[in-house]
């Protein structure tokens, strides 16, 4: 705790805190420990995202090929990460974008990742001719997948906790003008994929 705590005063943006037993070391999922970890972050006065280490999932796309990566958007800020107690490993002065794109991660595909609101959030965005039928996705660490009645994709976790994606907005942009595109979340098993209404396939 201590390391984090001088590593988040250095200029770190995010602290990793593992939670262990003081007499076993081992890991320990005890709330009172969670809560004094919490209170020595707030104590000393830093300004951080503190991430505790618990249940997560990943967002896999199935069947992608080996899309270019490329940042999108320079952002005037850069972020430190001071991780560990070797500062061999930190890593200073990284540049930030509004966004990332893998380009092509489908034949004629590509899966834009940028920040809404304090939300990460995602787009495909389909070039002319191409199939937005291929698009499927898997959700490892899920223990259940459903659609709710607005049609947003609920993704189960244990123990009894979900994450919640909103329904699935498209559109062509045709000119100056945007034209809204029906669509909607498909389940098959444990992938995901989407379903579309009536759209030009001429136009992106």
């Amino acid at each position: 705790m201590p390391a984090s705590i001088a590593a988040a005063k250095a200029g770190a943006a995010v602290v990793h805190c593992h939670v262990r037993d003081p007499e076993t070391g081992a890991p320990s999922r005890k709330v009172d420990y969670y809560r004094e970890v919490t209170e020595r972050i707030r104590d000393a006065d830093t300004d951080v995202v503190l991430n505790l280490k618990g249940v997560a999932i990943r967002m896999d796309v199935v069947g992608a090929g080996s899309p270019t990566v490329l940042p999108l958007e320079p952002r005037p800020g850069r972020v430190n990460y001071f991780v560990g107690n070797e500062p061999a490993n930190w890593k200073t002065n990284i540049p930030t974008y509004a966004a990332v794109e893998y380009r092509d991660v489908y034949p004629g595909i590509d899966l834009r990742y940028y920040g809404n609101d304090r939300r990460l959030e995602y787009d495909f965005v389909v070039q002319p001719g191409a199939d937005p039928g291929v698009i499927t996705l898997r959700f490892a660490g899920a223990a259940s997948l459903e659609i709710d009645d607005a049609g947003d994709l609920v993704i189960g976790l244990n123990p009894g906790r979900s994450v919640t994606f909103s329904a699935p907005i498209s559109f062509q942009d045709v000119g100056a003008e945007r034209i809204p595109v029906d669509s909607a979340y498909a389940l098959d098993g444990d992938t995901v994929s989407f379903t579309l209404g009536e759209y030009d396939p001429t136009l992106p």
